[in-house]
């Protein structure tokens, strides 16, 4: 029980370093590199704020409305 407890929690850090790595990325406009972290954090666990950045990123893009779109959708959820 403590494994698995001591397992999320390493999970839910690494995320939570990922989103705020892919933050910089995006203020510094290294899109590549930020979405990279990105999809790490997706393969982990996706959270809110995952899907918050990975809609600006989008948008700063000018990736495809149907990307963003999905995003969102998956942010109401």
């Amino acid at each position: 029980s403590d494994f698995i407890e001591n397992d999320s929690f390493f999970f839910l850090c690494q995320v939570l370093v990922l989103n705020n790595i892919s933050a910089c990325h995006i203020v510094l406009g290294n899109y590549s590199e930020c979405d990279r972290c990105l999809e790490e954090a997706f393969e982990n666990v996706g959270s809110a704020e995952t899907y918050i950045n990975a809609v600006v990123s989008a948008r700063l893009q000018n990736k495809s409305s149907e990307i963003i779109d999905t995003y969102v959708g998956s942010l109401r959820s």
